[in-house]
């Protein structure tokens, strides 16, 4: 078997994804991650425009908007996060089928890629955990590895 390398997120933005979903308990949060050198270091929250608790279902204007931005800062999407605040921290098949991914956004490269589900047990920290999904197909458990800031202070000035 082989051994995944681990999704790699400084604690800044892993502070941040953790807050902006936690905000909007008990409804689903989404938002991406981005970043270089293989670290995300940024958290931009994405519009849910699913008007239920459960589920989430991403604005596709507001995805191609925050695209554009994080592509100006030379910086990648990593990762594709989002809440289930009382339930379980594993994709369902909401998730694994794609049910959020508005048609008019085609099919993006961050699709088939990494995902973060945070979930906000009562009188606990955040658990959250991170998978590589492959739409329809596959659902791997990838070890999630929180690291601080090191050399010029963040990669959005290197």
């Amino acid at each position: 078997m082989m051994e995944t390398a681990p999704f790699r997120i400084t604690e800044e933005a892993y502070q941040q994804m953790v807050a902006s979903l936690k905000k909007e308990s008990p409804r689903e949060a989404c938002g991406f991650l981005a970043g270089r050198h293989g670290i995300a270091d940024r958290f931009y929250p994405l519009d849910n425009l699913n008007g239920q608790l459960k589920d989430f279902f991403l604005d596709a204007g507001h995805v191609r908007r925050t695209e554009i931005s994080i592509h100006r800062r030379n910086q990648q999407i990593m990762a594709l996060c989002h809440s289930h605040p009382t339930g379980v921290c594993h994709p369902d098949p909401w998730d694994i089928q794609a049910r959020f991914l508005d048609p008019d956004l085609g099919w993006p490269a961050w699709l088939d890629g990494y995902y973060l589900i945070a979930r906000f047990p009562e009188e606990s920290d955040a658990e959250v955990r991170c998978y590589r999904l492959v739409i329809g197909v596959s659902v791997d458990e990838i070890p999630l590895v929180r690291e601080p800031l090191q050399g010029c202070g963040s990669s959005r000035d290197c």
